[in-house]
This record gives structure tokens, C-alpha cells and sequence, in this order.
């Protein structure tokens, strides 16, 4: 008669098992963490505070003949590009030329807010002129000098847009902090007489 064999589970000892664990403890904690790529981690994103695509608000001129001056210009948006192009005279105490929004919306409000620089894609012509911001209770201006061909971007940050008064002349106080704003703007006046043209493509609020 063939005999069938048992197979039969023999208990660890206490102290084997006892040693398993802590082999085990040991061999976890000197695993190396497994860290995510850069790529894959989140990043701050920049946020779009100016675009010219169909359907956003109109832009306004508004230039020294407010004060009896002569100067001329004009603002139109092509294939999602603003142009501000015109020109100074000094006749009259004139002498600049500007452009503005006729608004900024509550979500470009909140990103400037948390943001610590503007970068904005300019196409010039050589001349320098000011990004103005207006917060309803004051003016902030930087200076911009895109070169003459092709197009550039260049980053502002906010420590660079000071405190105007009235005119445009340099104030005390601090430089622009993320405050909310009524109107962004664009202005020349080098204190020449000039023809100008400036194309904008985009205003981003960097982190």
C-alpha cells in the first residue's frame, strides 16, 4: 500500500521572526525615496494679464491735447497684436502721446497681486517709452526701450515701476506692490519731437 507523505508547516521561532521584522525595518529605511521628476512637479504659471484677441476691450489714446498740445496717435489690433503708433510735437507745451486700457479684469487684478514682475512682447522702434499702471489712487511708470527690429520680451519687475505724480514726475513713495489696477497704459514722451510705432503681443504676471 503506497504512503502518501504530509506535508506539514513547522511555526517560525519567536526569535526568527522577531530578527525578520527588524531586517525588514532596516532595509526600508535605507530604500532611497522616490522623488519626482522636475518636470512632474507643479510649477507657478504665469497668467496672462494682456491679450488682444477679438472680443477684449478697446484701448483709448489719450495725448497732449488734453493741455493744449498737438500730438497725434492712433491704436489698432491686428491678428491679436496692438499698435500705437502716431507722433510727438512739442508746440503748444505739448510733447507726448499715450494709450490705455478701459479696464483690467478682476482675474488679471488677482494675479498681480501675487505676482512679482510683469514680462511683456514688444516690437519698437528704438524709442523709449513707459508702461504705466493706474491704480486709481496713484500712477506707476518703467521704462521700455524695445529695439528697433523684431520682436522682444522683457521682464519688469515691480521694483521698477516707481511712483509718479501729476505730469509724470517722480514721487515719493514706493514702487508699485501688486496693488489692483483701473487701467494699464503706454507712454511717449522723450521730451522730442518723433514719429513712433509700437506693437504689443501679450503682458504676463510672473510668479
Amino acid at each position: 500500500m503506497a504512503k502518501h507523505s504530509s506535508n506539514v508547516i513547522t511555526p517560525m521561532p519567536r526569535i526568527a521572526v522577531v530578527r525578520l521584522l527588524c531586517a525588514l525595518t532596516i532595509a526600508i529605511a535605507m530604500t532611497p525615496a522616490i522623488v519626482a521628476p522636475e518636470a512632474a512637479l507643479a510649477k507657478p504659471q504665469n497668467v496672462r494679464v494682456l491679450s488682444f484677441a477679438s472680443g477684449e476691450p478697446a484701448w483709448t489714446v489719450v495725448n497732449d491735447d488734453v493741455m493744449g498740445g498737438v500730438s497725434s496717435s492712433r491704436v489698432s489690433t491686428r491678428a491679436g497684436v496692438l499698435t500705437f503708433a502716431g507722433r510727438v510735437r512739442l508746440e503748444n507745451n505739448g510733447g507726448f502721446a499715450s494709450t490705455r486700457s478701459r479696464s483690467v479684469t478682476e482675474r488679471s487684478n488677482t494675479a498681480l497681486s501675487q505676482g512679482n514682475a510683469v514680462r511683456v512682447r514688444l516690437r519698437g522702434d528704438g524709442s523709449t517709452y513707459q508702461l504705466t499702471f493706474d491704480t486709481g489712487q496713484g500712477w506707476y511708470w518703467a521704462s521700455v526701450t524695445p529695439p528697433a527690429r523684431g520682436w522682444t520680451n522683457m521682464t519688469i519687475p515691480y521694483s521698477d515701476l516707481e511712483p509718479r505724480g501729476r505730469f509724470g514726475k517722480p514721487s515719493e513713495g514706493a514702487s508699485y506692490a501688486g496693488q489692483p489696477l483701473r487701467a494699464i497704459g503706454i507712454l511717449i514722451g522723450n521730451g522730442r519731437a518723433e514719429q513712433f510705432a509700437l506693437s504689443i503681443d501679450w503682458l504676463d504676471v510672473l510668479p
